[in-house]
């Protein structure tokens, strides 16, 4: 026999007993060993977190209307960012939207709105509107003495903040429906 083949059959004797070992049994990945290691950093970056905010709270003076010189405004201000996406109508300001019509009746009211592109939306009571976070609060309507309406406008709530941000309070914003001529 010449010695290449005397060689593959080497290698095939060693190998195959190899790969027939290999094959059976159970798989040993190892993470049983890391695993632990893993939670125990995770538990001590959460308290490495807790314990800031702990410290962060302690350094804070009087009853919070001081300011604690030594935190981070930058990150308050991340904070307080928008979590919830924008609607269609938070495009614009309330003053370049128009109201174009309002159906009530037994169901739910439904306002139609244009934005400034012309493209139309549909609104209900506690949708989003304007730059402001407004809310639609209700739709509401005067009627004269034959019953039919003379005047239909949504009431809109916004928030008043103050210099921090802070909610303080809230104003009514009318948006009534243009005159009929």
């Amino acid at each position: 026999m010449t010695m290449i083949k005397k060689i593959l059959i080497i290698l095939i004797i060693v190998t195959l007993p190899l790969l027939v070992v290999s094959c059976g049994g159970e798989e040993d990945t190892g993470e049983e060993k890391f695993t632990p290691k893993i939670k125990k950093r995770a538990a001590k970056k959460a308290q490495t977190k807790q314990a800031d905010k702990d410290k962060e709270e302690e350094l804070q003076l009087g009853e919070g209307k001081e300011v604690n010189p030594f935190s981070n405004y930058l990150a308050k201000l991340t904070e307080k960012k928008r979590v919830r996406p924008k609607e269609p109508l938070e495009c614009c300001s309330i003053s370049e939207l128009r109201l174009k019509l309002i159906v009530t009746g037994k169901g739910e009211p439904v306002a139609v709105i244009q934005d400034p592109s012309g493209k139309r939306h549909f609104a209900r009571v506690g949708d989003y509107i304007g730059l402001n976070e407004g809310r639609i609060k209700s739709f509401e309507r005067t009627v004269n003495e034959n019953g039919s309406i003379v005047r239909s406008w949504i009431v809109i709530t916004e928030p008043v903040l103050d210099e921090e941000g802070n909610k303080v309070d809230e104003r009514n914003i009318e948006f009534a429906l243009p005159d009929k001529e």
